[in-house]
């Protein structure tokens, strides 16, 4: 599976070019080219082991759902993670219309 393209924006960063590592800090807004959107207060990213670690305020959007957390533990595209601490998810569960 290929790795999903994003904008990072944040108050600071610090990179570690040689081991892929990438931690955001101090407000940080990550949207992917699929329309993804992540708030976090930081967020970790260690791109050889396609790990993500986002703490403080999190707020993923991914379509229609909503999820929010104090902390989030994925992978780096946000296909598959967990959720701790006051974890809220607005989830729209679609079906058949009625007649």
């Amino acid at each position: 599976k290929k790795v999903e393209a994003f904008t990072v924006e944040a108050g600071a960063a610090e990179m570690d070019i040689k081991n892929k590592i990438i931690n955001f800090k101090d407000k940080v807004f990550a949207r992917s080219l699929s329309g993804e959107k992540l708030e976090a207060d930081s967020l970790y990213w260690k791109s050889n082991e396609k790990l993500s670690v986002g703490e403080g305020n999190i707020k993923l959007a991914q379509g229609d759902n909503l999820a929010e957390a104090d902390r989030l533990k994925g992978d780096i595209n946000f296909d598959a993670y967990t959720m701790d601490e006051n974890v809220m998810l607005l989830v729209k569960l679609k079906g058949k219309e009625g007649k």
